[in-house]
């Protein structure tokens, strides 16, 4: 039987250095939660990156590249305090994917000071939305519209709406002083 050397940290989980040495490897253990790249991680697993490399990276050839499931919770958070906090990209297929069974939100964004959602496209449509009771439902309850079209091109319209079965636009203001449609 071979000796096997080296030092190790208290908390830091040991990796093979040599044949029949050991250290540090990067991954600590601290209050039952396993920690890479930090030795407070804030959650069961915590992954911290204190360098341009990305903390986490997911990639699935032929399934999902990063699943998060929660029973009463959040599946996945993410959070950048001076920039992207999840980025979902694809080729083909959407980049970022939200699904529920019950009642709650797909996907679901909230902001206090910015937006809670930003859709912007260079050669499609920014933001799609179907729907079997409402395509899209939006309410505002402060001063400024509920919603806003703009149409800076030439030949471009800040809204279109058709209809195949039924009204393409509908408009009713409850106020009996104000317009419907102004």
């Amino acid at each position: 039987a071979q000796t096997v050397t080296g030092s190790g940290t208290a908390g830091r989980i040991p990796v093979w250095t040599g044949p029949t040495t050991q250290g540090n490897s990067i991954i600590t253990q601290s209050a039952g939660k396993i920690g890479i790249g930090t030795a407070a991680p804030g959650g069961v697993l915590g992954v911290a990156s204190t360098t341009a490399t990305t903390a986490i990276y997911g990639l699935g050839n032929t399934s999902i590249a990063v699943l998060g499931v929660s029973n009463q919770s959040i599946g996945v958070v993410g959070y950048g305090p001076n920039n992207i906090g999840v980025l979902g990209a694809s080729v083909d297929s959407p980049g970022v994917y939200g699904s529920t069974s019950g009642s709650g939100e797909g996907i679901h964004g909230a902001s206090t000071s910015g937006y809670g959602g930003f859709f912007s496209s260079a050669n499609n449509d920014a933001a799609d939305f179907y729907g079997n009771n409402w395509g899209t439902y939006v309410v505002n309850n402060g001063g400024n519209p509920a919603i806003r079209g703009f149409a800076g091109g030439s030949n471009s319209y800040a809204g279109s709406f058709t209809s195949n079965v039924y009204r393409a636009g509908y408009f009713k203001s409850n106020n009996n002083g104000l317009y419907s449609l102004f």
